[in-house]
């Protein structure tokens, strides 16, 4: 079948089959398709330039004459790239906590990319007050009391008490810390006091 008159052959996003979505792909080749996205055989016939690496792979080795349709092509299309993503619910939202010796401005900036896949209407205070849930506790206790109702304030505030609360060393408390932790006093009360005792 002959291409439409007067039709100029399109540059498609190419889709390896590592990044992106089966289903995100397709959508983005039909609409780059324009007012021939109508046409299936049309759709069928160009799909093949959208695909590289393992995609085209794929496509070259199909059994000659098993996919006769546009319905078809985008069926099998998606049974082998089908891709399981996990759904993002505010009870994974709580489960997220921040990791020993990691930064806390890093950790709201994670928190902040993971949110972009919530497609449920939600407050941007509750996911503030959920963050700021999931901080150590030396940062938690900085911050539960300020009132922040964005993102926004949550960062500025972070930026400005990140070097205030800074990292146990491993050899502080006889050893017996793990891991980068983080404390705001400089002292250990415990070690003045042993002193104490040793001069008396």
């Amino acid at each position: 079948m002959p291409y439409p008159k007067g039709y100029i052959p399109l540059k498609f996003v190419k889709f390896d089959g590592k990044e992106g979505t089966a289903q995100q792909h397709v959508v983005r080749f039909v609409e780059s398709l324009g007012a021939q996205a109508s046409d299936p055989n049309h759709c069928l016939r160009e799909f093949s330039k959208s695909l590289t690496s393992r995609a085209f792979t794929w496509y070259v080795n199909l059994e000659p004459y098993s996919i006769a349709t546009w319905e078809e092509m985008v069926n099998s299309f998606y049974a082998k790239f089908f891709q399981v993503r996990e759904k993002v619910t505010v009870i994974s939202f709580t489960k997220e906590t921040q990791t020993s010796g990691e930064d806390v401005v890093d950790y709201i900036k994670r928190f902040q990319d993971r949110a972009v896949d919530y497609t449920k209407s939600i407050k941007e205070i509750q996911l503030v007050e959920i963050r700021i849930g999931g901080m150590m506790d030396e940062f938690k206790m900085l911050l539960i009391n300020l009132k922040l109702g964005t993102f926004f304030a949550l960062l500025e505030s972070a930026y400005n008490i990140r070097h205030v609360v800074r990292p146990i060393r491993k050899d502080s408390w006889k050893g017996k810390v793990t891991g980068n932790r983080y404390r705001r006093s400089a002292t250990n009360p415990a070690s003045r006091w042993r002193k104490k005792a040793k001069r008396a």
